[in-house]
């Protein structure tokens, strides 16, 4: 790589005389340049041999072949590089290679090298290595060491006929506790090398180097840091010669400060940025990037093709809509995707939206909103379902002025009618006449049976064709049901007691669900008893399908129900009916569910409870830090510390204020709390245990047990002592 210098103009007239600096040649000078010279010695000797073995392949045509890495083992310790480039002479080794600064590389950018100090990594984690020719069917063994006086040295240990491929071989022992550490940053390092190397010695190596990107254009790729990337945390980054640079804003100075929103708000995001090798200069350690002012420049310019080429980009996959009503959809959902993480700088997604750059055949779909005009539609309404199943109706209005700026919204500033495009398999377009009857109950029917909870159903009445309405909502025919077509309601029957196959047989609704379904008639099953007597479990009055209790509906059943498993008031397995108003009467042996909660409070007095610590509270916060550890610090700590009773506390109000469905449950039965005294023992734990409170935010519940039983046996022989004093 050709190493760009930015001179400045010196004056020097007037001098008596010039002499330049030198560098005197100690283990000092030495240790900086191969050992100190990396923050990581261990990512350093990875990505120097790797990037010499690419360049080893480039300089005859190889650079699309790999080279092989072995990672060291406990079979074999040894981290080995063998490149199949053209190897080194004698010649070569004895000057290029063992010369600081030396380098063949420096007058071409087809090179990743370029500083002559990459093949002396290793020393950054040994004192030696050993380096392997192979030139012309001649294999030849050096050593690389550091000597008495801790100078690298090199030795020769002979030349030998050999068949293998030209190339270099690079190898040096590793520790043991090293291993894994190399398995990782091979990883990291070699993460955007086109060609991997081929990799042995650890069998269990795995590149997890893959990455999904949202967008990529000519030179640069847009992470998606949603979908499981290892990207790791920061701004835009850099590969130039295959190696990653993170991008610090910091450090370019005024380029970044007069750059635009936009071009800053890029180098925020993970994105990478591919460069021609000697576009950007590098630190000496090759860790960082140099910020000069074409680096700085380069750097701009290539955020710069972003903004040039990500609405053209869009624009393609907008285009590959089917209907205007989908590619509204999608422009949205790619806005969305931008957007994430980034609420407080729209800066991006302000010059991609900009008026007139996203069209869809013509048509400007920025926007979830369709105008149609006032005369088209006769009445708008819609249903939503929430969560719970339950609908809402609200009939729409057309939007008029009235007296404030909507019409400048408007197109024409005349009365048109808003409809809000969302997902499809969320919405139910459905277009009704004046002649259609029951078309509301028939259309939530419909809506409940396919699309459930969290759907809206539009239902327009129209004299319009349906050709003429799909056309103003983008929509194709076959998207929008025709009112008349609806299936009749279903009428439930009046009693749940319903006979078949035997005359005396009874059907009982059973409860199945955990009330995620999004019809609630599928969280009910049918099961016949010929005798409802012995049925056993629990039932809840039915209407419908909706649990009541009182002539309420109970929109927290599911809650009470599971807050009643958690405190084992019931079991998961116990049945639980569904007893419509005509069956309530009927002679059964099944327990009301509520009656039986609301009996079993009493016995739970950990329910609602509150605990008063007094003012020395300060080991109760700390153990309320870390309640999850609290069961195994109960568990091997002696009954009868100090501390005991405040783990009990905690746990117990864990215990409430874990669980939403205890909270409901409490919340619901309106459950009398009471307010237990605990100074006394809190002022006993913080004198004992006057450490808690000191430790760090996550504390080892082990660390944990030893300490409080070491404080509990010291105040036991402390007691022994004073004892043995008094005798």
């Amino acid at each position: 790589m050709i190493i760009r210098e930015q001179r400045d103009d010196v004056m020097v007239g007037g001098a008596k005389s010039i002499d330049a600096f030198t560098i005197k040649a100690s283990a000092k000078a030495f240790a900086i340049l191969s050992n100190n010279l990396y923050s990581n010695p261990t990512s350093a000797v990875i990505r120097e041999l790797s990037t010499n073995a690419y360049d080893a392949h480039v300089m005859v045509d190889k650079a699309d072949e790999p080279f092989i890495l072995q990672l060291p083992t406990s079979l074999d310790p040894t981290f080995i590089v063998r490149d199949f480039g053209p190897g080194l002479s004698e010649q070569e080794i004895m000057t290029v290679y063992t010369t600081f600064f030396e380098s063949t590389k420096t007058g071409s950018n087809d090179f990743v090298g370029a500083l002559g100090l990459g093949s002396k990594s290793p020393f950054g984690i040994a004192d030696s290595f050993t380096i392997t020719s192979y030139q012309a069917g001649v294999k030849r063994v050096y050593s690389a060491f550091l000597n008495d006086a801790r100078i690298p040295s090199i030795a020769f240990f002979g030349a030998f006929p050999t068949d293998e491929e030209s190339g270099l071989e690079v190898s040096v022992a590793v520790k043991e506790d090293n291993f894994k550490t190399f398995a990782n940053e091979v990883n990291n390092q070699l993460k955007y090398f086109v060609v991997k190397p081929i990799i042995k010695g650890n069998t269990a190596f795995k590149w997890n180097s893959e990455e999904e990107y949202m967008y990529e254009g000519e030179t640069w790729k847009m992470v998606d840091t949603t979908k499981g990337s290892n990207y790791g945390r920061g701004g835009a980054r850099v590969i130039q010669g295959q190696i990653q640079y993170p991008i610090n804003t910091n450090d370019m100075g005024k380029h970044y400060s007069n750059a635009s929103q936009v071009i800053k708000e890029i180098l925020n995001r993970p994105i990478v940025f591919t460069v021609n090798i000697g576009a950007v200069n590098i630190a000496p350690s090759r860790e960082n990037l140099t910020y000069d002012d074409q680096t700085c420049i380069n750097i701009i310019a290539a955020a710069q093709k972003i903004v040039e080429e990500l609405p053209t980009i869009i624009r393609e996959r907008i285009q590959n809509a089917e209907t205007e009503y989908e590619a509204r959809i999608l422009f949205n959902n790619i806005m969305n995707d931008l957007n994430k993480g980034y609420y407080g700088n729209r800066a991006l997604i302000g010059a991609v939206s900009e008026s007139g750059k996203i069209l869809w055949k013509g048509k400007d779909v920025s926007s979830t909103t369709v105008w149609i005009p006032e005369d088209e539609i006769r009445r708008h309404v819609t249903f939503t379902c929430n969560h719970s199943g339950r609908f809402s109706r609200n009939i729409k209005a057309v939007q008029k002025s009235n007296g404030y700026d909507a019409a400048d919204h408007l197109p024409d500033g005349k009365p048109h009618w808003n409809m809000q495009v969302t997902e499809l398999k969320n919405t139910v377009w459905i277009l009704a006449t004046d002649t259609d009857t029951a078309v509301e109950v028939r259309a939530k029917q419909y809506a409940n049976d396919n699309h459930g909870r969290n759907s809206v159903t539009h239902i327009i009445t129209s004299h319009r064709s349906l050709n003429q309405i799909a056309r103003s909502l983008g929509l194709k025919n076959n998207q929008i049901i025709i009112a008349s077509t609806l299936a009749k309601v279903r009428r439930s029957p009046a009693s749940t007691a319903q006979t078949s196959g035997s005359k005396n047989e009874v059907i009982l609704q059973l409860h199945t669900g955990d009330g995620s379904s999004r019809a609630k008639s599928n969280t009910w099953s049918s099961k016949a008893f010929e005798d409802i007597s012995k049925a056993e479990g629990y039932y809840v009055e039915l209407d419908r399908f909706d649990v009541m209790r009182d002539g309420k509906i109970m929109n927290n059943f599911e809650s009470i129900r599971k807050a009643a498993i958690e405190l084992n008031i019931i079991k998961a397995t116990d049945p639980i009916y569904g007893l419509r108003k005509m069956m309530l009467k009927t002679k059964h042996t099944l327990k009301n569910l509520f009656d039986t909660v609301e009996a079993a409070l009493p016995t739970l007095p950990a329910i609602g409870a509150t605990y008063d610590f007094g003012e020395h509270n300060r080991v109760m916060n700390k153990l309320k830090e870390n309640r999850n550890s609290l069961i195994a610090v109960k568990r091997d700590i002696g009954k009868d510390s100090p501390v005991m009773p405040i783990i009990n506390a905690v746990l117990a109000e864990s215990n409430t204020t874990r669980s939403q469905y205890v909270r409901h449950l409490v919340e619901y039965f309106k459950v009398n709390t009471q307010t237990i005294d605990m100074s006394a023992e809190s002022t006993a734990a913080d004198k004992r245990y006057s450490l808690i409170p000191q430790m760090g935010y996550y504390v080892n519940s082990d660390m944990l047990i030893q300490y409080i039983n070491d404080m509990d046996e010291l105040h036991t022989l402390r007691g022994q002592c004073a004892s043995c004093t008094k005798q």
